[in-house]
């Protein structure tokens, strides 16, 4: 039987890819390779370089596989590899020199070398060579492929920056779908607000490939409002100082880590707490990708949000509003417990409201907000009232997702009355009522006296 009926289902295996039907032409051969990048992804740093195993020849037609046969020159580097290769302890290849030469016949011993795990052991061997000699490398066309052109007829081992090996035959133009397989990340938060100074955990979970080899390293971007805190250690994953101007650290899953972890997905869990560096940005993003060999990821982005509440003091009168300075406000929580916040922006909630931060309206009522809130319903309360103006009522607030617009809270001029529960008008009544005895009595006692 012809070698070529015999390589057609083994050699033209693919490690961990799979290779489309080739198409012969009479010039010069050439191997395109689709990479198969995933379309939020970038690969164009990606090098595939092809190395000869055996040459090809054929008389006539190249389609009839009986007319395609094989041979090795002694000097070609993978010579050794090919001579001694075996499979379940039986050799695979016989090389049968031609007339004294340095050429070789190739013959196939193994006559069920038709398997998927046969052609990679074959790349793997091949692989481990020293000194082998790259007959071409491949050059980006444009359309998201690569081609290695000018090559000689005959199979190849193609090696990828990715770690995968392709065995494939080229009669004059192959291409070939490598299936790459690349990592993939998804991030979340465990919530979506906080407060100033509240610690929120992140975790990122990457998918790695069976097919991966070397190190993948997740890249992280936290928005300034956020300062990393500590991650959960993981025996091979490291963090380090960032190594790309986008990020803000990094975490780097070690090629033994990799090598463990193929086909499965690991998480790599932190924290950070939002500080006081908000400006007015009300979300603070975390973004993380991952490079793998020459690929990049597209971009993972989560959100924490932080609020805040601004209040204006104001009195009326006639209809016009004019603000009211000097009037001092608290905010306190669903809880019961006060708005509190430290030199560092950050927030706290203590029970006594003496130690509340209190917000004072200046001369045009305005005062300074009640910064980095997370969603709840929070009441305001007038702690200093200005002089001779009334208290004004607590005021309810909720926050949900958004600032809420500007709380306007009036003061009015004037004494206080009672009401429930106080003397009420009873002093009144009972001031009047005294009054109209004495009257009485002192018309009584002048009647009398006019009598005498």
């Amino acid at each position: 039987m012809k070698l070529r009926k015999l390589f057609a289902a083994g050699l033209a295996l693919v490690m961990t890819l799979a290779m489309a039907a080739p198409a012969f032409a009479a010039d010069d051969a050439s191997i395109t390779i689709d990479p198969n990048i995933p379309a939020t992804g970038d690969s164009t740093g990606e090098t595939y370089t092809a190395y000869k195993i055996f040459d090809a020849s054929f008389e006539g037609d190249s389609n009839k596989p009986g007319s395609v046969s094989y041979t090795i020159d002694a000097s070609n580097p993978f010579f050794n590899a090919v001579k001694d290769f075996e499979l379940e302890g039986q050799k695979v290849f016989e090389l049968v020199q031609v007339n004294a030469s340095n050429t070789y016949i190739v013959k196939v011993l193994k006559k069920d070398f038709t398997e998927d795990k046969d052609a990679a052991a074959l790349a793997t061997a091949l692989n481990a060579v020293t000194g082998k000699v790259a007959a071409g490398t491949a050059v980006a066309d444009g359309n998201n492929k690569f081609v290695i052109a000018g090559l000689d007829k005959g199979y190849y081992m193609v090696t990828s920056s990715l770690g995968t090996k392709i065995i494939v035959e080229t009669l004059g133009k192959t291409e070939v779908d490598t299936k790459n397989e690349y990592p993939t990340l998804t991030k979340t938060v465990n919530k979506s607000t906080a407060d100033y100074g509240e610690t929120v955990t992140y975790t990122i979970a990457v998918t790695i490939p069976a097919t991966a080899a070397g190190q993948i390293v997740v890249h992280d971007s936290l928005a300034t409002a956020l300062t990393y805190v500590d991650m959960t250690a993981v025996t091979g994953i490291t963090k380090q100082d960032s190594t790309c101007n986008a990020c803000s650290f990094e975490f780097v899953l070690s090629d033994t880590y990799v090598a463990a972890n193929k086909g499965t997905t690991v998480e790599i869990v932190y924290t950070a707490k939002l500080n006081g560096n908000v400006a007015t940005a009300t979300a603070h993003d975390n973004s993380a990708w991952l490079t793998y060999a020459a690929y990049t990821s597209a971009k993972e982005t989560v959100s924490v949000k932080t609020f805040e509440i601004n209040v204006w003091k104001y009195t009326e009168k006639e209809g016009v509003k004019t603000g009211l300075p000097g009037a001092g406000f608290v905010l306190m929580n669903a809880a019961g417990k006060y708005y509190a916040i430290d030199a560092d922006g950050n927030v706290s909630w203590v029970d006594d409201i003496v130690n509340a931060t209190e917000r004072v309206s200046a001369d045009d009522g305005k005062m300074d907000a009640f910064k980095g809130l997370a969603n709840g319903t929070y009441t305001l309360v007038e702690k200093t009232v200005p002089t001779n103006y009334n208290p004004a009522q607590n005021v309810d607030i909720t926050v949900e997702n958004a600032n809420p617009g500007q709380v306007e809270v009036l003061n009015q001029t004037g004494i206080a009355l009672p009401s429930t529960g106080g003397m009420g008008t009873t002093l009144f009544y009972i001031v009047g009522g005294l009054m109209v005895v004495c009257a009485g009595v002192v018309l009584v006692t002048k009647k009398r006296m006019g009598n005498k």
